[in-house]
């Protein structure tokens, strides 16, 4: 008897898997990559600038700080993704 109701929840979730698949995640989804980070780009850019002046512990300590922050937009209006997962359960 459980069986069936296993069979059959799976065949429900199948269709909503299906729908999310190819209705809501490519309805969602926007831009191919983030953008680079505005903060990151001006410690990398000075970093070089000072690299290329032959300060190198200021480039040194510059990469550094560039490292702590990310490197792609985390609030790019452009960018997004829905990520769906569904876990299975033992039905027995």
């Amino acid at each position: 008897m459980q069986c069936k109701g296993a069979i059959l929840s799976n065949l429900v979730l199948d269709k909503l898997d299906k729908y999310v698949e190819h209705k809501l995640i490519p309805a969602y989804t926007r831009g191919q990559r983030r953008s680079v980070y505005p903060p990151y780009r001006e410690l990398t850019l000075a970093a070089s600038k000072a690299r290329k002046a032959g300060k190198l512990a200021e480039a040194r300590q510059l990469n550094q700080q560039a490292q702590s922050i990310p490197s792609c937009d985390p609030k790019d209006p452009d960018f997004r993704r829905l990520w769906y997962t569904r876990y299975a359960d033992d039905f027995w």
